[in-house]
């Protein structure tokens, strides 16, 4: 089970990733939407250029009150305007000449232009001439709403199964229009029918989705190119996290050390020795003088010293600082003011430079060691008298019959001091071999003892 820093690591990653993705994707989408919309208002200006085009054209034929053509099978005399004076005319020639009405020719042209380019374009109205004119549902709503007061209509519809904008606007009769249109009641000014124009998108339509297509691999190649990017700054990250981790495991080691090690550990600033000051302290350290942690904080180091011992002290932290390490003796002095003997063994922390960073100390109440060396004084200074209050000649000898104890009495027998005698050879060689046969008897007995006790009697 991963630790919680990876965890936090991953659900980051992940949210890096997740937050990277909705951002690519909000993106991609927002393109794809100005896209189309690009393309709504481009099919839109379109349809309304190819209605502006109509319009110009009619209003040009209007103007003239229409145009004579030659009468041909594709364009015979218009029955509509058989109410219309010279609606065919001769010319000096003999060629035959019929009368054009800017409905018919744009009629026409709507045609040839639907055949060239495939927009259709229609002239319509509730009242019409020509049956071809009648306008189908769509048109019919139109022209419906034109009777509202609406001024455009345009719509995305489909005319046979094919997509198409369709366009219409109102066609208002004019003077030139009552020429032809007065019979059916129409005055200046009414709206006699709407001009409609059908744009097919399927050329739209597929250059938009070559486009958004275009899009879509270029955002998915842009969050593809990411992924190893993520993925190096991922590794990275988690390289430090391990290495973060294990300083921390390593630095929680050494705290769990500080905290329970039984003897007094102790951190200070690498001040001046006499504003030396206590920056931190394990509970050993504080249990030792009394006091708690936070009682010793900030306190200074001096302040715990017997006065007697301060100016020594004071020395030996110089000396620290000097050469980095040193072992000394002090007393230090409990919160309620009684001494107690301590061996402090100081070292001074420098950076790469040189310069003192830090002092820290290992601090041992050697009350107890201190009294055992007194106790083992008292004890050998007890046998010592002992043994020379014996009124014998007792003493010590080596496994060389060398003299490593004599009492006061033998000494003075001797008429040597008592120091002269330790390590000589007392005996001549005769009782040298007695000695040592009669310990060799005694072997089993006497196995790894290197001094024999030995009495002697004087004999007169």
């Amino acid at each position: 089970m991963q630790s919680s820093p990876f965890k936090t690591l991953y659900l980051a990653a992940l949210s890096v990733g997740v937050l990277w993705t909705a951002v690519i994707a909000t993106s991609l989408f927002w393109n794809i939407h100005v896209e189309r919309r690009q393309l709504a208002e481009l099919v839109k200006n379109e349809v309304r250029s190819h209605f502006n085009k109509d319009q110009a054209f009619r209003f040009w034929a209007s103007s003239h009150g229409g145009v004579y053509v030659p009468v041909s099978e594709e364009t015979p005399p218009n029955p509509n305007l058989s109410h219309i004076a010279e609606r065919d005319i001769v010319t000096s020639s003999g060629k035959k000449l019929t009368l054009m009405n800017p409905a018919y020719m744009l009629h026409q042209m709507m045609k040839q232009f639907e055949n060239l380019y495939g927009v259709k374009g229609r002239i319509t109205s509730l009242q019409f001439f020509n049956p071809d004119n009648a306008p189908d549902e769509w048109e019919k709503k139109a022209l419906h709403a034109f009777e509202q007061g609406a001024e455009e209509v345009i719509e995305y519809t489909k005319i046979k199964e094919e997509p198409y904008l369709r366009l219409m606007r109102p066609m208002v009769a004019k003077a030139d229009c009552l020429k032809c249109h007065a019979k059916q009641g129409y005055k200046e000014g009414d709206i006699r029918g709407g001009v409609g124009i059908a744009l097919p998108l399927t050329s739209f339509q597929k250059a938009s989705d070559d486009v958004v297509r275009q899009i879509y691999l270029v955002y998915v190649l842009l969050w593809l190119a990411m992924l190893p990017v993520f993925f190096f700054f991922f590794k990275k990250m988690q390289s430090r996290l391990r290495e973060r981790v294990q300083h921390e495991a390593e630095l929680q080691e050494w705290a769990d050390i500080f905290k329970h090690a039984q003897w007094g550990i102790a951190l200070s600033k690498a001040d001046r020795v006499e504003t030396f000051s206590l920056d931190m302290m394990n509970p050993a350290f504080a249990e030792m003088h009394g006091f708690s942690v936070e009682e010793l904080k900030a306190k200074p180091y001096l302040a715990l010293i017997d006065k007697t011992f301060q100016n020594d002290v004071s020395e030996f932290l110089h000396v620290a600082d000097e050469k980095g390490h040193h072992v000394f003796e002090s007393r230090h002095l409990r919160k309620e003011g009684a001494p107690f003997p301590v061996e402090v063994n100081i070292t001074v922390v420098r950076d790469s430079g040189g310069k003192k960073i830090n002092r820290i100390m290992n601090v041992q109440d050697i009350s107890g060691r201190k009294e055992a060396e007194r106790l083992i004084v008292q004890a050998r200074d007890e046998w010592q008298r002992t043994f020379n209050a014996i009124n014998e000649i007792i003493f010590l000898l080596d496994t060389a019959c060398g003299c490593c104890g004599p009492t006061e009495l033998r000494s003075s027998i001797l008429m040597r001091d008592q120091r002269d005698l330790w390590g000589c050879n007392v005996l001549n060689s005769s009782a040298k071999h007695l000695v040592l046969a009669k310990v060799a008897r005694q072997s089993n007995q006497f196995k790894n003892i290197d001094l024999f006790l030995v009495r002697l009697s004087i004999k007169v």
